[in-house]
């Protein structure tokens, strides 16, 4: 959009530029080669004198050898001075936009909160071990007693027991009371049916979460470096029209002081001077512009690097070297891209994980069989009569098979939600399927076009420069007006800004091109310079 708006400047410049110049005898009369001199302003209308008739004029011959239907390279149409010694080259930038990238950054964060859910469903395989240890303090309490008859004692004197039996009648504790117990328990158990069921289906959808994350990692990686290669463009785009705006300035600057030179002559109306002014004062508003464009461009850059705003950017940019070269054919790009493609590679794992969730809910509606091992170290221990105050073990082995109705019922209607979401998934997948295709054919017709544009915008940028040539010797001569070299020299800075946007379209679309394939690597040999 940047480069839309600039060369819509340039062409309201051209446009303001062509406009015919009128005599300021009569507005309609046409632009003659050497106009005459203007008539002193006066209040009463007079007759002007007729000049003499300029001599004629030969116009200059073109040497042969600079004419052909060979374009110049590229490097002599591009400005100079936008490759920085020791500067970033785009292998650099891309690779510390993958570290510094906040979107890769939360990415990895994911990725490693997944790998740690991995851990927590292998853990899951681990029996329930339980331990415990409780102390507990009973308050004083009257123990129980009942009667008991002395039958020993009655035997030894029968006769005191005949006359007073209720004297051998005596009250016996059971058991007297222990105020501390303390009690030290283990246990053990395991669902055996979790085994083989539900728990195995949960760390298999628990690994496919993790292979999806891994994808969506890497898919955050070449979403980095496309925007690397876009954004370090950028900045070099930014910076070559900057530098073609203060050219042309500069060259409309020097338009503008011999268009008065000639207008003190009587050469030139004052027509050709306002004109000579409104195209000097656009080119002041486009370098004005380019200039916010490369602070935009550059800044964008430093967030992307996480470069701090006083650091020099300097960039070992050459527009015309490394071009990429015309994209294979589109059928083994796009088998490429459903092979390698890391938003496929997500959504088929998120796919294995909502079948596995869906099947693991499936075996969890069936009888579960457990078992469990229990030791009791306890002090009394209460499965012990009577009770001693010193620590006792003792154990118990349990095997329970338990199957809930209610829950059975509830799990159906469960498993068959999740049964649906994992065909949203796979219905996703096939989307996605499409998706990359199309876009695979899209970004390679793209990266076509752009080559192609490469070519057009050179060859007009030739004609563009060879036509200003032209004019620039014929305005000499006196063949050409000053607004007709305006208009070339225009021509010449649109054709030059069309090949810098040209030769960076280029690269962004190589750059789409491969993240929609899903390799960061060249898909082909880069062009020789």
């Amino acid at each position: 959009m940047a480069v839309g708006l600039l060369a819509l400047g340039f062409s309201v410049a051209a446009d303001a530029a062509a406009q015919p110049v009128r005599t300021p005898t009569n507005p309609l009369d046409p632009v003659s080669p050497t106009p005459a001199p203007p008539a002193a302003p006066s209040a009463v209308p007079t007759t002007a004198t007729p000049s003499p008739a300029p001599a004629p004029v030969t116009a200059p011959r073109l040497d042969p050898a600079t004419v052909g239907a060979e374009a110049p390279a590229i490097a002599e149409l591009l400005p100079e001075g936008l490759e920085g010694a020791g500067g970033w080259s785009e292998a650099q930038v891309v690779s510390r936009a993958s570290t510094t990238s906040l979107s890769v950054s939360q990415a990895s964060a994911s990725r490693a909160a997944s790998e740690v859910a991995v851990t927590a469903a292998e853990l899951g395989f681990l029996p329930n071990v339980t331990l415990g240890a409780r102390y507990t303090r009973l308050s004083n309490i009257t123990p129980g007693t009942f009667p008991t008859f002395n039958t020993p004692g009655c035997i030894q004197d029968l006769a005191a027991c005949q006359a007073n039996p209720d004297a051998y009648v005596q009250q016996a504790v059971l058991q007297q009371p222990i105020l501390d117990q303390f009690s030290l328990t283990a246990s053990i158990g395991y669902n055996l049916t979790e085994l083989i069921g539900g728990k195995r289906l949960d760390l298999e959808a628990a690994h496919a979460d993790a292979d999806a994350a891994r994808a969506q990692e890497a898919g955050a990686g070449l979403d980095a470096s496309q925007v690397a290669v876009r954004s370090y463009w950028d900045v070099v785009r930014a910076r070559a029209q900057q530098q073609l705006a203060v050219e042309s300035r500069a060259v409309s600057e020097k338009r503008v002081a011999e268009a008065r030179a000639r207008f003190r002559q009587g050469v030139a109306t004052d027509v050709e001077v306002l004109e000579a002014v409104g195209v000097e004062r656009s080119y002041a508003r486009l370098e004005r512009i380019a200039e916010a464009r490369v602070r935009l461009a550059e800044t964008n850059l430093r967030h992307l690097l996480a470069l701090p705003a006083d650091e020099p950017l300097v960039l070992a940019a050459r527009l015309e070297q490394g071009l990429p070269t015309a994209p294979p054919a589109d059928t083994p790009l796009v088998r490429k891209a459903l092979d390698q493609s890391p938003e496929i590679a997500a959504a088929r794992a998120r796919v294995e994980a909502a079948e596995a969730r869906a099947a693991s809910r499936e075996a969890r509606l069936y009888p579960s069989l457990t078992a469990s091992f229990n030791l009791n170290y306890d002090n009394p221990n209460s499965r012990i009569f009577p009770q001693t105050q010193k620590f006792t073990g003792t154990w118990d082995a349990t095997v329970a098979l338990r199957w809930s109705v209610d829950g059975t019922i509830i799990g159906v209607a469960q498993r068959d939600q999740l049964d649906h979401l994992a065909h949203q998934q796979r219905i996703a997948l096939e989307q996605l399927q499409q998706g990359v295709e199309e876009r695979v054919i899209a970004a390679a017709a793209d990266l076509d076009a752009a080559l192609l544009g490469i070519d057009k915008a050179r060859f007009e940028a030739g004609a563009a420069r060879r036509r200003i040539d032209q004019r620039r010797q014929l305005y000499a001569s006196g063949m050409a007006t000053l607004t007709e070299l305006a208009a070339a020299e225009n021509a010449w800075l649109s054709a030059r800004l069309s090949l810098v946007d040209a030769l960076v379209d280029a690269r962004v679309a190589d750059a789409a091109l491969r993240r929609a394939v899903g390799t960061a690597a060249p898909l082909a040999p880069k062009a020789s310079p």
